[in-house]
């Protein structure tokens, strides 16, 4: 697959046809709507009018840029998305991993994502602090959910005006933020997507 792949929402409505996802709840989880056929057509008809599927065997065939995506799609069992809390709850990422195939998506407007390959020796909480990097500042806050079949896990981490820092999770205290320092953050976020969620 490219290093760099945008795909619309609504071919990823179609690709998420393609093959059945192991987690049912994979559409909400990307922050997509509920399946829609209309949604699909337009974005099978998207993906060949840009030459990422090709006709073949009386149906449609992913070129190979998008095979990976399917196989990330489908066999995941893991969705992480990292929100804004500050402009009402802007997606700024999320991070798909499964037994072979790793892929972040990064929201960039309009609804498209930049959809990039993701080594499958680092893990979810490593990716997760690249996007984390990105988005944190002074005064910003952002929530990071992360889902498996097992449950899902919540944490949110702010900054203030004088660079302190926050953090709040959905199994420690979620309704109070405590301060921490940027390295117990990053930490605490390894530890919690370390291990399958509610596993502990």
């Amino acid at each position: 697959m490219e290093q760099s792949l945008v795909l619309t929402f609504a071919e990823l409505e179609f690709l998420l046809r393609v093959r059945e996802p192991e987690i049912a709840t994979i559409r909400e989880d990307l922050g997509l709507a509920p399946a829609d056929d209309a949604v699909a057509a337009a974005g099978l008809a998207s993906l060949l009018a840009r030459g990422l599927c090709e006709p073949g065997d009386g149906g449609v065939v992913p070129v190979p840029e998008l095979r990976a995506v399917v196989a990330a799609l489908a066999t995941a069992d893991r969705v992480t998305r990292v929100l804004d809390l500050g402009d009402g709850s802007v997606e700024l990422g999320a991070v798909v991993t499964g037994p072979n195939v790793h892929i972040g998506l990064t929201a960039v407007g309009f609804g498209q994502h930049v959809v990039q390959p993701i080594d499958v020796a680092s893990g979810a909480a490593e990716q997760v602090r690249h996007v984390l990097g990105r988005a944190l500042g002074r005064e910003s806050a952002v929530l990071v959910q992360s889902r498996t079949a097992r449950g899902q896990v919540s944490i949110a981490i702010a900054i203030d005006g004088e660079g302190a820092w926050y953090l709040s999770d959905s199994e420690g205290d979620p309704d109070r933020g405590t301060p921490v320092g940027e390295d117990e953050a990053h930490a605490r976020v390894a530890e919690l997507l370390a291990d399958p969620v509610g596993v502990r």
